[in-house]
């Protein structure tokens, strides 16, 4: 995305050369993100793509499971790199509705491990969430999803 420029440029320029060394080559073409986020999330026709936005809300894998790799005619949500598995299809569909909570992580990890063996998604990066305000705010906290919460914030 051109307006990330500063943040996923020297990331994507690694990846770039990396594969350019095994002998894929790569060719950088940076979109406006009004672009991007209609081809990934409309269209569906990115092949290959850089993003640094997406993360469940919810802190569960069965949400994020569902939101970013159960097909879409089976209950995904936002399946923007159109992954299809039939195997992680069928394990949802039992973890969703699965009332022993062993069970449910038990499926959940199988599900895991299908979409690490099948690379549906490749973390490259984890950025540190950093927030810049006064000493005069209070209230700040961490919460899992990196959202902050205003009713807990006061000036003083």
């Amino acid at each position: 995305m051109t307006e990330k420029e500063s943040t996923l440029g020297p990331i994507v320029n690694i990846i770039q050369s990396s594969l350019r060394a095994v002998g894929i080559p790569a060719t950088l073409n940076p979109i406006p993100q009004t672009q991007y986020g209609d081809r990934q999330l409309v269209k569906g026709d990115l092949p290959f793509a850089v993003n640094d936005q997406e993360k469940p809300i919810g802190v569960d894998a069965g949400y994020a499971v569902q939101l970013f790799f159960v097909t879409k005619d089976k209950g995904g949500l936002n399946n923007m790199v159109n992954y299809s598995s039939p195997i992680v299809d069928d394990l949802w569909a039992k973890a969703r509705v699965e009332p022993d909570v062993a069970k449910r992580t038990e499926m959940l990890g199988q599900i895991q491990d299908k979409l690490a063996a099948d690379i549906a998604w490749l973390p490259v990066v984890e950025y540190k969430t950093q927030w810049a305000y006064s000493d005069k705010l209070k209230g700040m906290r961490w919460y899992p999803d990196n959202s902050i919460r205003y009713f807990d914030l006061s000036v003083q």
